[in-house]
């Protein structure tokens, strides 16, 4: 496995951490919503890369289909979702 592979999950790790302290320390409303779905997407990402190889096999079937590009959009509209959601609970 490439160490490159272990970057991603270190920072959703320590996101998730300060995003945990957020919530304890310094309360918000709907502060658990974005602790909540910060742990669900390191638990994905620490769970993807436990699963390297089965991984790396989908995502090269996945990368080789001509229609990928629906899928980079849904994740962006993902990413901008959640962005978006904790700006709105955090930035008030």
């Amino acid at each position: 496995m490439p160490p490159a592979l272990m970057v991603p999950p270190a920072i959703i790790l320590s996101l998730t951490a300060v995003a945990w302290y957020a919530t304890i320390a310094h309360y918000r409303p709907w502060g658990w919503v974005v602790t909540g779905c910060l742990t669900l997407l390191c638990c994905f990402s620490l769970g993807q890369l436990l699963r390297w190889r089965q991984h790396r096999e989908a995502m090269a079937k996945i990368v080789a289909n001509p229609r990928v590009w629906l899928v980079d959009s849904l994740l962006i509209v993902l990413g901008l979702g959640f962005a978006a959601l904790g700006l709105l609970v955090y930035a008030a």
